[in-house]
């Protein structure tokens, strides 16, 4: 498996993630994190909603030599996993309207925790995460070409 370059903002994603034996990277883009996540994790699986950045997921794992240790998936947020599939789920890069969406799928499905990167409006992001109930691990920020990207690491609160 080749391991290809990771931007600064997901190098900074990936130094502050949990460990989990599953975790699916969902609106996985080129797949880069994805490729990086199967170094240390026994199972990933890579969504994309739509067939233009599915196709572009599959082209990239397979020149990477990672469609063995990485499953790409169609599907839209959380809806192409199984309950109780992963333990850890990723998802960078979006806006804060799209990550809620998103996260607000994972009660009952045997999520452990959450990565979420927003790219917009993190404190609608940030309202929702206290207003939802999930225990904030770790929230951080990072720059990358003047962009603020905002990164929550949640996980089930105790109720």
């Amino acid at each position: 498996m080749t391991t290809p370059g990771l931007p600064r903002r997901l190098r900074g994603l990936l130094d502050v993630l949990p460990e989990a034996d599953t975790v699916a990277d969902v609106a996985a883009g080129h797949g880069r994190l994805a490729v990086h996540l199967a170094a240390r994790s026994r199972r990933v699986i890579a969504t994309e909603a739509t067939d233009g950045p599915y196709a572009e997921l599959c082209r990239n794992l397979a020149r990477w030599e990672a469609t063995g240790r990485v499953e790409a998936r169609r599907g839209d947020g959380l809806e192409p996993l199984a309950a109780g599939e992963v333990e850890g789920v990723v998802v960078a890069g979006l806006g804060a309207r799209r990550l809620t969406r998103i996260a607000a799928q994972a009660p009952g499905r045997g999520v452990r925790w959450l990565a979420l990167q927003c790219v917009q409006h993190p404190e609608e992001l940030s309202a929702w995460v206290r207003a939802a109930g999930w225990r904030v691990v770790v929230e951080t920020a990072c720059e990358q070409r003047g962009r603020l990207y905002s990164t929550w690491v949640l996980e089930v609160a105790e109720r």
